[in-house]
């Protein structure tokens, strides 16, 4: 007998290769049930890196801006808010969903709007989503080719910098490298249970951030053993010596356009809503084709569910590393563009945190590079019955990465792009456009009891047929009265974005006047 030889026939063979094709084309392009119903520690990872992503490099700025109290508080009631605004957009959903045939009729928020506003709501929040994606997009990379290479100049000699850079090996260089390697594959994935691993991953980096940062505050408090001077890494990598005031931290708001500032940047570090869609759209593909006799209330309960558990990692990992951060450097806080270029490289424990949040950024980019996607693709395609075919799906795709890739290459200030991007974008589709479709929603049922509209007549009423369960139609007819009678949720998160939208419009100005 050979040692070492293969015992399996060659039909086995020619089925593991069958095998290993067809499970590369269901990601690629193959049939979408094939890879089952998402799991919900999977929508768990998911937001959290999203949420998580890019935003909790600033956070510290916010407690300068807004101070040890009001600070925690506003981050707490963001979270909140943000939990309101995603019910309110479930309850939607499950009333839009359920016309018609429910498997055909999957969540997008695009067929929110339009289910209650009009094709004038369908075009708002293609705008609005298309606008914010790009733009997280491209703060993504900004971010990514100088937390990487910043790690890189770390790790070698300053010589061999300089020779790196005369051969035009540089930061914009590390950055294709990384999308190239790591990013750009992961977006031509159809089915975000793909990403769960990597986003784990995002959450594995983003916790050691956050306890590093503690235990920095620990080792260094800012009333002892800190050098005068420190060499601080600006957003082009270059390193610059600082002085290191200490004033005593702030408990209150140092002043009205600080506050402003704070509360934009904290306003656009939870935007969970670009990703609550296609999460339910996955959700819900285990559901229609397994034994529930509810999948829109099993969907719906698992969203939420993920939703309570991601707000409060966020809310708790936000308030460690941001008050850790702002403790530790206080007036420092607001000279970089992120808090991590106020550590010194030369501490071990600081380097592996630049390559770690490299890898959050670049495993947060496929899963907004998803919901952009689908975006555009309503947009070009939006009567398209089932998966958008690959040739398709992959120029769409490359036609989103190439253009943010030629932005980010060129743009050298985070801080620009976050705040326009905040100011237009994020409290519309935080809690105007979730706002505006509840109210839209809650009119629509009010005028079926009212008899403004006849419930036979009308092709968006929810069908009731032999087919569909008792526990469905309960289900149905509870949450058209819930919706029905508390226009208050809906009013209220108009409210709050208005009041959102005009303080970051200020801000804007305020910071660029």
């Amino acid at each position: 007998m050979l040692r070492g030889r293969s015992t399996s026939s060659p039909a086995s063979e020619a089925r593991s290769s069958s095998t290993l094709v067809k499970d590369v084309s269901v990601l690629l392009g193959g049939d979408e049930h094939a890879t089952g119903p998402l799991r919900t520690t999977a929508v768990i990872f998911n937001l959290s890196c999203t949420t998580m992503g890019v935003g909790i490099l600033s956070l510290a700025t916010t407690f300068k801006y807004c101070g040890l109290i009001l600070g925690p508080m506003l981050m707490v009631a963001c979270a909140i808010l943000t939990y309101i605004s995603t019910v309110s957009m479930l309850k939607v959903t499950s009333l839009q969903r359920a016309t018609g045939d429910p498997v055909s009729r999957m969540p997008t928020q695009e067929a929110m709007a339009e289910y209650t506003m009009g094709k004038k709501g369908r075009i708002w929040v293609q705008v609005v989503l298309i606008l914010l994606c790009m733009g997280t997009l491209i703060a993504y990379q900004v971010s990514i080719k100088s937390l990487l290479w910043s790690g890189v100049k770390a790790l070698i000699p300053s010589d061999t910098v300089d020779t790196l850079s005369d051969h035009h090996i540089n930061d914009k260089v590390c950055m294709l490298i990384g999308l190239s390697c790591v990013s750009l594959p992961l977006c031509f994935l159809r089915s975000l249970n793909g990403l769960a691993f990597t986003s784990f991953l995002s959450c594995v980096s983003i916790t050691y951030f956050v306890l590093i940062s503690v235990v920095y505050l620990a080792v260094h408090p800012h009333t002892s053993n800190r050098d005068p001077c420190h060499e601080m890494i600006d957003s082009d990598g270059d390193s610059r010596n600082e002085s290191m005031p200490y004033g005593g931290a702030s408990l209150w708001p140092s002043g009205f356009g600080n506050m402003l500032q704070g509360i934009m940047i904290i306003s656009v570090s939870y935007v969970m809503q670009l990703t609550v869609c296609p999460m339910m759209k996955e959700l819900s593909r285990g559901q229609f084709h397994g034994p529930s006799d509810n999948p829109i209330l099993a969907a719906q309960n698992q969203m939420k569910f993920a939703t309570v558990v991601t707000m409060v990692i966020a809310c708790f990992m936000y308030v460690a590393s941001a008050g850790a951060g702002y403790m530790t450097w206080e007036e420092l806080t607001t000279e970089p563009s992120t808090i991590l270029a106020c550590y010194p490289t030369s501490n071990a424990g600081i380097v592996p945190v630049y390559f770690g949040m490299t890898l959050v950024l670049l495993f947060a980019f496929p899963i907004i590079t998803f919901t952009c996607r689908a975006a555009v693709i309503n947009v070009f395609f939006p009567n398209l019955e089932g998966e958008v075919p690959f040739r398709e799906f992959a120029i769409v795709t490359i036609g989103i990465v190439a253009p943010c890739t030629g932005v980010g290459l060129v743009a050298t200030q985070l801080s620009g792009v976050l705040s326009i991007m905040s100011a237009v974008c994020t409290p519309s589709l935080c809690y105007l456009i979730p706002g505006m479709t509840y109210l839209g929603a809650s009119k629509r049922e009010n005028e079926y009891k009212n008899g403004v509209i006849n419930v036979d007549d009308d092709e968006n009423m929810p069908l009731r047929d032999a087919a569909t369960s008792t526990a469905l139609l309960q289900f149905i007819d509870d949450e058209r009265a819930y919706v029905r009678d508390n226009p208050l949720l809906g009013k209220s998160l108009v409210g709050v974005g208005i009041v959102i939208q005009l303080l970051s419009i200020v801000a804007v100005i305020m910071s660029f006047a």
